[in-house]
């Protein structure tokens, strides 16, 4: 894979749950607190390069349609999930919470132009088994 230059930003957002939840306090237990340590949740999704024909079903008209629905079903999933969408808060005595205040989560659109999915797929850090 080549340089980080390769992936460009082209916006982002945060999104919030489409429907609000009771703002309240969530204990983590402390035999989770491990869970913690490993950073936020991280997903993304690959999808084809735009087609320049407007017809097509990849056009880059239509990628804003995806984009819109992404965004339209992020936000319903988390008035589902809703603590994934507060923040996490330590009180003095060392406990940690979830502090379930619909803060939402960030959508990262980026664009990777000369990277195949071979690229991502392929991870550096795992050996060949043969």
């Amino acid at each position: 894979m080549g340089d980080s230059e390769e992936v460009s930003r082209v916006s982002s957002c945060t999104i919030a749950p489409a429907k609000a939840s009771q703002e309240q306090q969530l204990e983590v237990a402390p035999s989770k607190h491990h869970l913690l340590t490993g950073g936020y949740i991280q997903e993304g999704l690959v999808l084809p390069k735009p087609d320049p024909d407007p017809n097509s079903e990849f056009s880059s008209s239509s990628m804003d349609s995806v984009l819109h629905r992404l965004k339209a079903s992020l936000s319903e999933c988390l008035s589902y999930f809703f603590p994934l969408a507060g923040r996490l808060a330590s009180k003095p005595d060392g406990s940690i919470t979830i502090h379930c205040n619909d803060a939402g989560v960030e959508f990262v659109y980026a664009k990777a132009i000369h990277i195949t999915l071979d690229d991502i797929l392929v991870s550096p850090y795992v050996p060949p088994l043969w």
